[in-house]
């Protein structure tokens, strides 16, 4: 299935800290932000903001009169808004600590999952702590933690609350988080099975009745009847009219 193929990149972190991987063109963008939460490692407790081209998608809310956003992140697809292949795109996670990520379309044409769920494909370093104060916080995090033990090093290792290692990264364990996630991520109207649910409307019904030979007709007939009590009922009706009732 198609896909596109993406690299972020959040700005600032020395090394840099980065993930290339795949979605489905159709997804919202408020589906893009769930997939950077589980790619990045994020946990998404912080507002957002998506900027393509200076068009500005997030969530929209009616009661913010000074809101700066021009799309609704949940209603805007981001094939709408990014198909060139090597568009770059801007997003905001957490307006406090003014996570600023950059997002370029690598491949437009990718060979995707069977399904069309996201796929990470590869990164490097470990997505920094939640409200560590930005690039500058996070500086210092990884200053105090490389440091000789001290005071201030046992302060954040408490607030910390684990260990915390700036290198690690996992692909295995990014992509088990996106499976965890499955049909939440995928564009609406697709299936985990990677197909949309077929419509039969009644047309299509009546071209494919007109089709069938009259034995063939009699086995379908067959086959509904002893499908549940309802059509059972609603055959009766229709075959022997007012007497079914009887």
């Amino acid at each position: 299935m198609m896909a596109y193929t993406c690299k972020i990149e959040l700005l600032g972190t020395k090394p840099s800290v980065w993930r290339t991987f795949q979605f489905h063109p159709d997804i919202t963008f408020h589906q893009l932000h769930e997939t950077i939460q589980e790619v990045m490692g994020w946990y998404n407790c912080h507002l957002y903001e998506f900027d393509v081209n200076g068009t500005s998608i997030g969530l929209l809310d009616p009661d913010d009169v000074w809101s700066s956003v021009d799309k609704d992140a949940n209603k805007t697809k981001v094939s709408q808004l990014v198909s060139r292949k090597g568009a770059v795109s801007a997003y905001t996670y957490d307006f406090g600590d003014g996570w600023e990520h950059r997002i370029k379309l690598l491949d437009n044409k990718a060979e995707g999952t069977e399904t069309g769920a996201p796929l990470c494909l590869d990164g490097a370093m470990n997505c920094p702590p939640e409200d560590v104060g930005g690039v500058y916080g996070y500086e210092h995090l990884l200053e105090v933690l490389a440091g000789p033990d001290d005071d201030e090093k046992e302060e954040m290792l408490d607030w910390l609350g684990e260990e915390f290692d700036p290198a690690y990264f996992s692909v295995a364990d990014v992509n088990e988080k996106l499976q965890v996630e499955g049909k939440k991520l995928l564009p609406k109207g697709l299936s985990a099975g990677g197909k949309k649910p077929v419509k039969l409307t009644k047309s299509k019904l009546n071209n494919y009745l007109k089709g069938l030979e009259a034995d063939e007709l009699t086995e379908l007939i067959k086959l509904c009847y002893d499908s549940s009590e309802e059509v059972k009922k609603l055959l009766a009706e229709r075959i022997l009219g007012g007497a079914a009732g009887r």
